[in-house]
């Protein structure tokens, strides 16, 4: 089990990076103190004396006073399958500060980023992520296997080898990556387009106007929305626009294609989802 005089230099590692630490159940994942971990300090006094009076526990980090969030893959749920599946989609996890778990995943640590907090599976099986008022055990932790019998422990990889590093004191300059921006559109994925009531036919420049704010709302969809934001959005048009005859059908799909293509579908495929849309636009009775 871990001693004062053990975890004393990890102590002084990890509040030189600016992390607030608490302590944890021995052999487990549960906070010590009556506060859980909105007890974490970053106080060196205060950790010390902690652990001189619990000097088998466990080591936790408050994630968001840190201004870390990682990853926690789980092979057992299928983060194994779920990673794979990401690369093929050139979704890839980059290199950072990695740890291995007690019982056979992975804590990827990247840096705190406002969007992501705790979530569980919201990436895919068996990743979750940790944020805000989220922790995670550290090295030199120990705790009970989850996955089989026995107890595992919680050790610092070398981000070139995946080997367990031989010092588990982590430096000033570690590799903390920020936190992935494909990661973040998939815990936070764009709100779907709003069905809209049918406008009253309008002309001249107020259809215009309306037409260039269906044109911006497509032109600044993000990846993954754009094709059924463009296939609403064309609809909509086609029934206040051009089957209101305040504005030709070449006009307003010429509109609508230049904001996709804008947006970053190619034109190809812009103009097959507009005339799509348009052919559905025709086809349902109002």
């Amino acid at each position: 089990m871990a001693s004062l005089a053990h975890i004393h230099p990890a102590l002084e590692a990890y509040t030189a990076l600016g992390w607030h630490l608490f302590p944890v159940v021995p052999l487990d994942r549960k906070p010590l103190l009556p506060n859980g971990c909105n007890g974490a300090t970053n106080d060196l006094n205060q950790l010390q004396a902690w652990w001189k009076k619990w000097p088998a526990a466990n080591l936790g980090v408050h994630c968001g006073r840190s201004g870390i969030a990682p990853a926690d893959l789980d092979p057992r749920n299928g983060a194994d399958a779920t990673v794979a599946e990401l690369a093929a989609k050139g979704f890839i996890f980059p290199k950072t500060l990695r740890a291995i778990t007690a019982s056979g995943g992975f804590h990827l640590v990247y840096r705190a980023h406002e969007a992501v907090k705790n979530s569980a599976s919201k990436i895919g099986a068996g990743i979750d992520t940790r944020g805000g008022n989220g922790y995670i055990v550290l090295s030199p932790s120990r705790a009970k296997r989850k996955d089989r019998p026995g107890v595992g422990a919680y050790e610092w990889l070398d981000s070139e080898t995946g080997e367990i590093r031989p010092d588990q004191i982590l430096k000033s300059d570690e590799l903390i990556a920020p936190f992935p921006e494909w990661a973040v559109r998939l815990l936070c994925p764009p709100e779907p387009a709003a069905i809209f009531k049918p406008l009253l036919p309008v002309s001249g420049e107020r259809a215009q106007e309306r037409l260039q704010r269906q044109a911006d709302i497509i032109a600044g969809t993000v990846e993954g929305n754009r094709n059924s934001t463009l296939s609403a959005r064309a609809f909509f048009a086609h029934r206040n626009f051009v089957a209101s005859n305040v504005a030709s059908e070449a006009n307003v799909e010429a509109r609508l294609v230049a904001a996709s293509v804008a947006s970053g579908l190619t034109l190809h495929e812009a103009r097959e989802t507009v005339r799509k849309a348009f052919r559905q636009a025709e086809r349902k009775p109002k």
